[in-house]
């Protein structure tokens, strides 16, 4: 199977060096690395050619900073491949990620699959790694919340067609994908930890203010429930009562 890799990048040179690297070293070869340089006006460009050489790299530059989501449809749009993996610009895989990607894709029917993600500091320190989600109970747990780091995560190019891409609409855009994806397919994923994910302050989410995030959580909770609320019913209506709590607990902090 055949892999694009893609990279949004914007004011990267601190991190690109080592996001690289780390797919150089993949043991299982990804066809190749679509990077979108998003207006960079740092030496994110310059990082990026010295590798041309070495990786099967391709990039797409933007004459202005478009934003995230943007770059991720650009991204996609210029790849060849059947399969697309997602990794940010200050991440970085373990060598066998690509390698147990493949693997799990090979022994299921899924559209969309995630290994497990190490968070870390600046320094480098652990702070704390996402949990394996049951794939039999992934569409309940999406009605709560959000369990897949963008970087960890693969999925199928016709099966990212067919729910409708990434959204400019949304603030989650990968949250939001990752449910419509299940509309259209299944979902597999393993307990081995093979990304680190590096939190910093001025990242989107931590930027993002507090009820602006809560909002943009409840967004695609609820699209979570209206999708999917005929498979697991219980879980859809103890959301939506939860839900009806957490609303009138914004409500009220606003007066």
């Amino acid at each position: 199977m055949n892999y694009s890799v893609i990279i949004p990048a914007y004011n990267a040179e601190a991190t690109l060096e080592r996001t690289l690297a780390s797919i150089k070293q993949q043991t299982f070869r990804v066809s190749e690395v679509v990077l979108v340089n998003d207006g960079s006006t740092d030496g994110t460009r310059s990082i990026a050619e010295r590798w041309l050489n070495r990786l099967p790299l391709i990039i797409v530059d933007q004459s202005k900073n478009r934003g995230l989501t943007q770059a991720l449809i650009d991204g996609v749009t210029a790849s060849k491949c059947d399969w697309i993996l997602r990794i940010d610009s200050d991440d970085f895989w373990d060598s066998n990620h690509v390698k147990i990607i493949d693997e799990l894709r090979c022994n299921s029917n899924a559209v969309l699959i995630s290994t497990q993600t190490r968070f870390v500091d600046v320094d480098g320190n652990l702070i704390s790694f996402t949990g394996a989600p049951n794939p039999k109970r992934i569409r309940a747990k999406l009605m709560f919340g959000n369990h897949m780091c963008h970087s960890a995560v693969a999925f199928s190019k016709k099966a990212y067609h067919k729910a409708g891409g990434y959204r400019l609409s949304v603030k989650w855009e990968d949250y939001d994908l990752w449910i419509r994806l299940l509309s259209v397919g299944d979902f597999q994923t393993t307990s081995t930890v093979t990304v680190s994910n590096l939190i910093r302050s001025n990242s989107i989410y931590h930027s993002t203010d507090l009820r602006a995030r809560q909002l943009a959580d409840i967004h695609c909770n609820l699209l979570a429930i209206k999708l999917f609320w005929m498979q697991h019913p219980l879980q859809a209506i103890r959301r939506i009562l939860s839900l009806g709590i957490h609303k009138f607990s914004l409500s009220f902090k606003q007066k």
